[in-house]
């Protein structure tokens, strides 16, 4: 048959079955292909037509024809893993941390909130269902032990904030391009780490920097620095902070300057 031939080049009678989807030796295709004739060759590709214009799909793409995203999910496939109430607690988890960066011009804030889906977490809640990597059927992001180094306001951006949370184990640690492929252009994950089940990005954090850039216009710079020197130093910050009596972590802060 096709096949038998395919991977045997030697057997020069051109076969008359059609091939399987599932049977291309790609590898052993061409020289099968070099021992027939014009007229072989012709019938061969008449009688073959659609399985070798045939694209298999990839392993997260469905049957349906669904039209993938960017990160080669869809919505139809989201819903569709709904319908079919994938266990998702039968796939290997692991927490990971991931290093996040965002322009926040066009977004209110970095947390997630119930009256607006454009936030940062929503987004990156939106694209780690598309992308698998959590349940599509999860609420909250408590539920996958969520948590995040400092939160933004609307429209302030950062350069390397930092979230943790159990996703479900990629063998391949192809995390940050899957979720990336999924989120708008202004928000990247830059890198990821696996870190141990008591890792909390907030209070494992050892240390934060922040950087306050503004148009200079007509501002006066030195007034100004005038007025930041008498920060510098260490200091007790808990009349700043909502009070957590579970907490007993050191309410002092060293301010510094470059």
């Amino acid at each position: 048959n096709i096949i038998r031939r395919a991977m045997d080049p030697s057997k020069q009678a051109p076969s008359q079955g059609p091939l399987s989807r599932h049977s291309i030796d790609t590898k052993n295709l061409s020289q099968y292909l070099s021992s027939f004739d014009k007229e072989e060759l012709i019938k061969f590709i008449v009688d073959n037509k659609k399985v070798l214009a045939h694209k298999p799909p990839k392993d997260n793409q469905l049957d349906d024809g669904a039209k993938p995203d960017r990160g080669g999910s869809s919505k139809a496939q989201i819903m569709a893993m709904k319908k079919k109430n994938i266990d998702f607690g039968a796939f290997e988890k692991v927490k990971i941390a991931l290093k996040i960066a965002y322009i926040g011009k066009n977004y209110y804030g970095l947390a997630i909130q119930e009256n607006s889906s454009e936030t940062i977490e929503a987004k990156m809640f939106d694209a780690l269902k598309r992308c698998f990597l959590i349940d599509p059927n999860c609420e909250k992001l408590q539920q996958v032990g969520y948590s995040r180094c400092g939160r933004t306001d609307k429209g302030v951006s950062a350069a390397a904030n930092v979230c943790s949370l159990r996703v479900k184990k990629r063998p391949l640690g192809d995390y940050c391009m899957r979720i990336n492929h999924c989120l708008p252009d202004d928000i990247r994950v830059l890198a990821y780490s696996e870190v141990g089940e008591d890792f909390d990005a907030r209070f494992s954090c050892k240390y934060r920097e922040y950087n306050y850039l503004f148009f200079r216009k007509d501002h006066d710079i030195e007034l100004m620095r005038e007025g930041a020197n008498k920060l510098l130093g260490v200091h007790d910050f808990r009349n700043f902070c909502k009070r957590d009596r579970k907490q007993t972590l050191a309410m002092q802060e060293r301010v510094q300057s470059q």
